[in-house]
């Protein structure tokens, strides 16, 4: 059997975990020249960062300690297991997200939809409903149903977002928060939702379907940007 040091099971560990050496660097708050002396076997580190180490690892301090098998021999098979658990649950609530997050937009759209159609037709301007009890009945469903889809999705995608939150580190989730990526994302939307709403009020005030259209115009783009966002992953969020 290969007999291992510690700079080289940090090494193996870290490979293990798929962390560069910034990233590890990072979580135990020292300079990469650190992780990297320790990996060539120049230093050796500190107990409170070696006790930090077993954490990330999931691994024993004496395991660090003393010379022995390669990690994947004596690592708790465990660990791993909830580890790629954990990763796979992350996953399925992420497309949650993204399957809601269409339902919900879509829905908004169909919303808008029949409630310029039923405003319209209630003032008589363009459409003949009035008179039409079949067309009526069809557009409180179309409203129904599509109010039923815009709740299923909002739910959803709210309940799929708070578990996927409580299973990742807040580290990790304080940084994408704080991510540029995050806060352009946030000015768009708003720079989406003011006029939007000034649209809405002004139809409805003046009764303008040409106002009406591109508001209904605005709101799709605006629900199709939102779609498209939780498809689009930058490469880099921060």
């Amino acid at each position: 059997m290969n007999s291992i040091n510690l700079s080289e099971k940090i090494y193996s560990l870290r490979k293990g975990k798929q962390l560069s050496q910034e990233e590890l660097a990072e979580k135990l708050d020292i300079s990469r020249q650190s992780v990297s002396k320790w990996e060539a076997g120049i230093a050796m580190p500190e107990i409170d960062k070696l006790i930090m180490l077993s954490e990330i690892f999931e691994v024993t301090t004496d395991y660090l300690l003393k010379d022995g098998e390669e990690y994947h021999h004596n690592a708790p098979a465990k660990p791993a297991d909830e580890e790629t658990n954990k990763t796979d649950e992350i996953k399925r609530y992420a497309n949650n997200i993204k399957y809601c997050t269409i339902l919900t937009y879509s829905a908004l759209i169909g919303i808008t939809g029949q409630f310029y159609l039923a405003y319209f037709s209630l003032f008589g301007i363009s459409f003949s409903f009035k008179s039409n009890l079949p067309g009526f009945l069809g557009l409180i469903a179309g409203t129904v149903g599509c109010l039923a889809l815009l709740i299923m999705g909002m739910t959803g995608s709210r309940s799929s977002h708070s578990k996927m939150v409580s299973l990742i580190p807040k580290s990790e989730l304080n940084k994408l928060y704080n991510s540029s990526y995050i806060k352009i994302l946030t000015k768009i939307s708003i720079v989406f939702s003011l006029p939007l709403i000034i649209l809405l009020i002004l139809s409805i005030y003046t009764r303008s379907e040409g106002i009406a259209i591109i508001s209904f115009l605005v709101i799709s783009a605006y629900s199709g940007f939102q779609i498209f966002i939780v498809f689009w992953k930058p490469k880099k969020l921060t």
